[in-house]
């Protein structure tokens, strides 16, 4: 089951502080960044921090997925 962080405003968290699957604030910042750059979709904190979880969810998933390396 994935927890969501704890719901914050601008600038709440120090730069360090780890959340959801070891998500920093200034990580989930660059994520946002570069949706807004890339794709133009304007998320808040708590959108991005959402968004940032299922990728990592889906990420780990599809890892878990593949069959073990021989050797």
């Amino acid at each position: 089951m994935v927890h969501s962080p704890p719901i914050a405003t601008e600038g709440s968290f120090t730069p360090t502080e780890r959340f959801g699957f070891g998500l920093t604030e200034t990580e989930v910042r660059r994520l946002r960044d570069i949706m807004r750059r890339e794709s133009h979709v304007d998320l808040t904190m708590e959108q991005a921090w959402e968004r940032a979880i299922e990728l990592l969810s889906f990420t780990k998933m599809l890892l878990e997925s593949l069959p073990p390396k021989e050797g």
